[in-house]
């Protein structure tokens, strides 16, 4: 009796992790799916479907290339408490906000942070491959500032 119940355990519990995996899994592997059958083309040959990047810089002239779509701008977090400095794209057309990302002026998302007299291009510079500093020349949200992206369009947010 006592082995028939264990079994019978063992058995409802490997099966309720394989449903649990299943379920979670399911969005992944439906997009796996599509990838191979070919239903997802990309946008872009490099970019696939992310975004657009919001500027470029041309790596024999050095010249900064601006995406005319888009809209850069430094702000405030209000995420929690510490009310971060942030860098957020938005699209001009729409006026959405496209992606949170760190601020390289700001000591909280960049060490060592950009002093304030830097130009604006020039900061945009700063975060390419362009001046590839390696972690020094990072600036990185946490993810609270990555879900304030979220948060923006949720159905919940109090206006």
């Amino acid at each position: 009796m006592e082995d028939k119940r264990r079994s019978f355990l063992r058995k409802a519990a490997i099966g309720g992790g394989l449903g649990a995996f299943a379920a979670g899994f399911s969005t992944t592997a439906g997009r796996m799916v599509d990838h191979v059958l070919g239903k997802d083309k990309p946008q872009q040959r490099l970019n696939g479907n992310s975004l657009a990047p919001e500027f470029g810089v041309d790596p024999v002239t050095g010249v900064l290339n601006i995406n005319p779509e888009q809209q850069v701008s430094y702000t405030m977090c209000t995420g929690c408490t510490t009310f971060c400095s942030v860098r957020v794209r938005i699209d001009k057309q729409t006026g959405k906000v496209l992606r949170v990302a760190g601020n390289p002026y700001s000591p909280m998302s960049a060490d060592p942070p950009l002093p304030f007299q830097t130009p604006i291009r020039d900061s945009f510079v700063s975060l390419t491959r362009y001046q590839e500093k390696g972690l020094a020349g990072r600036s990185t949200a946490c993810g609270r500032g990555n879900a304030a992206l979220e948060q923006m369009d949720s159905p919940f947010r109090v206006l």
